[in-house]
């Protein structure tokens, strides 16, 4: 896994609604690649948003021919979202950023 910080800009972007889980992944990964000049390839296969499925943080699939990694994404994106979901008192949250599962 790598951790890649964004641009203040993407915070907006996504806490306005433009970006969300429920967009066609196509479209949605159109506008990050017009917006915030994100490989369109990478974007079109999000795992998950967090905190709560909806937040700016997101887990983006970029590996390439790895078997059983279907069957280790549910329990991914399930501590990613207890992760992004902790409070920044007891815990520092992620404040938008994109976590690449890479192998």
């Amino acid at each position: 896994m790598a951790v890649a910080w964004t641009q203040s800009d993407y915070i907006v972007f996504c806490c306005q609604g433009d970006i969300n889980p429920r967009q066609d992944p196509k479209e949605r990964a159109k506008l990050l690649a017009e917006k915030f000049e994100m490989d369109v390839n990478e974007v079109r296969k999000i795992w998950c948003f967090g905190p709560d499925g909806n937040g700016p943080n997101m887990i983006v699939d970029v590996t390439r021919a790895v078997q059983y990694l279907n069957e280790i994404k549910d329990s991914v994106v399930a501590g990613f979202q207890v992760l992004t979901s902790f409070d920044y008192r007891q815990c520092i949250q992620l404040a938008s950023d994109i976590v690449y599962a890479t192998v």
